[in-house]
């Protein structure tokens, strides 16, 4: 927790808003001023109060702030996307272009496919890749990195149950046509991404 205070207001706030979300709510301004603020009092808005206008509303002066933020304009997405999937859609299209650090343009674009077909790629597209770190045995000797993996036990946490709700969707949707050993693959694929993820490991080990 140390090293999120370290960063910037709205970052700070997404990891509070996992691991500690009374202090979360701290950084919640009543008076927001700056970009960050205004992201952070969209970001109540839209998850907490489950006020998408309000959200939206605030993410957009946001944006007028800080322009070439592209998580802000994906955010602005997530609060559009049961008001307005034509504004959503053109607010992913700029995020892509601008990059994204934190958000998860595909887990919306899932919200707003027109087929099932369409809607599960983009939720098994949703998270981007786990970051292996580039060990020493690894660099020395020109092997691939992926068989220096550390333990499940020792790599860092995931980035929360939110964020991995799209790859939680497929693994139900499997059960919900009885591919079981689906759902596990789903399962331990969630585990191996995000090793802190209980409620993944409580559903594999309750699976028959």
């Amino acid at each position: 927790m140390r090293f999120a205070e370290t960063l910037e207001p709205d970052s700070q706030y997404r990891i509070f808003s996992v691991h500690d979300p009374a202090r979360a709510r701290t950084l919640v301004s009543s008076a927001p001023v700056t970009a960050a603020e205004w992201w952070i009092a969209g970001e109540y808005a839209l998850t907490v109060e489950h006020r998408p206008e309000a959200a939206s509303s605030a993410f957009s002066k946001a944006i007028a702030s800080e322009p070439t933020n592209g998580d802000y304009y994906a955010s602005r997405a997530r609060a559009e996307a049961a008001i307005d999937p034509n504004a959503a859609s053109r607010d992913l299209n700029i995020a892509q272009l601008l990059g994204v650090l934190y958000e998860y343009p595909n887990a919306v674009r899932a919200q707003l496919s027109s087929t099932s077909a369409e809607r599960e790629m983009f939720l098994a597209n949703a998270l981007p890749p786990r970051l292996v770190l580039q060990e020493f045995a690894a660099v020395m000797y020109g092997r691939s990195v992926a068989l220096f993996d550390v333990f499940p036990e020792m790599q860092r946490i995931g980035p929360g149950r939110d964020a991995m709700q799209p790859w939680y969707e497929i693994a139900g949707a499997l059960i919900e046509v009885d591919d079981l050993e689906g759902a596990r693959r789903v399962y331990r694929a969630i585990l191996d991404y995000a090793p802190d993820e209980v409620e993944a490991r409580e559903l594999l080990n309750s699976l028959p």
